[in-house]
């Protein structure tokens, strides 16, 4: 019998069009085109179409600073694949012991190779003491933190891979290994009502208080390589979670010692504030005993009521309106010029909420470890605003109702404390209980991104 042989209805497209067909298929999708056929195989090597992979995963402007010559496009994709996720999302955040870490990663054109590096807090100029009338004993100071990036001490450091089978590790020098992880399953994804208040952050990363489209399990008892820990394949692999397995150093007498640290890329789609969510973002918050930490603040869509424990509504329910301690008649009169009143909750012109406002320890300590609850306003709306602050420093600020854990325990305790919402880069927490004040100022995300990459493109030249 005959063979017959048939051409690929692919191939009787213009070839411009066919080119652009191909320009939306990703890359494991053109290495199975190109198993098909001859005429096929030669369009998927097609340099521009890897091309256009590389690009759409390096941060913009590091094609051209690749040093000449410039490498075939496939084999540059290639030497970092599966894992060019690392760049896709940029902030990465870790379940390392109680304190977490926050880190940042870069591309070096140079090397070729992809590099993760922790990001912490500077203070950018020493505190000083500030008067708040309201309470003459009250422990408030100032807060000028700078972020910055430790160039000097790479968390990882992933070099070009040669093209083979897929393996689920990576080694990273002599003491260190990239591990793949698998995500959960999606419909172990979302949490039921009080979830994220129940589960403990040692089982899963990131925990349910942060928002994600991947979470990976992190209780194990196997070293993680396990079917359900480990990727058997790059389909399986997660591309917003992933763990760093250490050797720890050597003691004697006792057998080799590894350490696991799993980390999540934080959401940015999560983060960015909104004209509806003008709070969302990044922020570093000042915990004067131990120093700065990273916070992430969360505006949840509805239903958010699932997100607040009864223990932190009634906290503030109980919460006692620090308005009565007013008697100064010149913030008196600052309340009939403005044209507010008791019963308003908004200057004109001001952004119009509602809902709760979430903190999440990103970087923790050990009475609230990273993962942890901040604080909780329930209501930052017309319902959970105490009043409007006109003494100083907070002129014009709107308080509203908030509670906060100091130490995080089975029965989550929560105290009273009030935000003051000074504006949309800047909120002071109030802690009535204890006396004192912290400030939060927020992060610019996308200014340091823009820094950071252009110092790195001005090394290569």
């Amino acid at each position: 019998m005959a063979t017959t042989h048939t051409t690929s209805p692919l191939l009787k497209l213009p070839g411009e069009l066919l080119h652009q067909i191909l320009r939306n298929l990703p890359a494991a999708s053109l290495g199975q085109l190109a198993q098909t056929c001859r005429a096929l195989h030669a369009r998927a090597h097609d340099d521009l179409l890897w091309k256009a992979l590389v690009e759409a995963v390096l941060p913009a402007g590091y094609i051209d600073s690749i040093p000449d010559p410039k490498p075939n496009f496939r084999t540059l994709y290639l030497s970092h694949y599966p894992h060019w996720f690392l760049l896709k999302y940029r902030f990465w955040y870790s379940d390392e012991w109680d304190r977490g870490c926050l880190a940042v990663s870069a591309y070096n054109p140079a090397s070729n190779t992809i590099t993760l590096y922790p990001v912490f807090v500077r203070i950018a100029s020493p505190p000083q003491p500030l008067h708040w009338p309201v309470e003459q004993g009250a422990s408030i100071y100032s807060f000028s933190p700078s972020v910055e990036r430790a160039d000097h001490m790479p968390i990882l450091s992933l070099a070009p891979q040669p093209l083979g089978p897929f393996s689920p590790f990576i080694p990273d020098g002599p003491t260190r290994r990239f591990m793949f992880t698998r995500p959960l399953p999606p419909n172990r994804l979302t949490p039921s009502p009080f979830t994220m208040l129940i589960i403990p952050r040692d089982i899963l990363w990131p925990p349910y208080s942060m928002p994600t489209a991947e979470r990976t399990r992190i209780l194990c008892d196997s070293s993680y390589v396990s079917p359900g820990h480990t990727p058997r394949n790059a389909r399986q692999v997660s591309t917003r979670t992933f763990r760093i397995k250490e050797t720890e150093p050597p003691i004697p007498g006792f057998e080799e010692a590894f350490k696991f640290i799993t980390w999540a890329a934080l959401d940015e789609d999560a983060l960015r504030p909104t004209e509806r969510h003008p709070w969302r973002g990044l922020w570093a918050g000042d915990y004067q005993g131990h120093g700065p930490e990273f916070v992430a603040f969360l505006q949840p869509e509805a239903p958010w009521e699932m997100m607040i424990p009864p223990d932190a509504l009634k906290a503030t329910s109980d919460e006692r309106d620090i308005s009565e301690l007013l008697l100064y008649d010149e913030y008196e009169d600052a309340y009939d010029e403005s044209g507010w009143s008791e019963g308003d909750n908004l200057k004109e012109g001001e952004p119009v909420c509602e809902g709760p406002l979430v903190g999440v320890k990103l970087t923790g300590d050990e009475n609230v470890p990273a993962g942890g609850i901040a604080f909780i306003a329930p209501d930052i709306g017309s319902g959970g605003t105490a009043r409007r602050a006109w003494e100083p420093p907070f002129n014009g600020a709107r308080v509203v109702r908030s509670t906060v854990q100091h130490v995080v325990t089975e029965t989550n305790d929560y105290d009273m404390s009030q935000l003051f919402l000074v504006d949309q880069d800047v909120i002071a927490q109030w802690y009535c209980e204890w006396g004192h004040f912290s400030f939060y100022r927020r992060v610019h995300m996308e200014q340091l991104l823009e820094r950071w990459d252009k110092e790195g493109r001005e090394e290569v030249k």
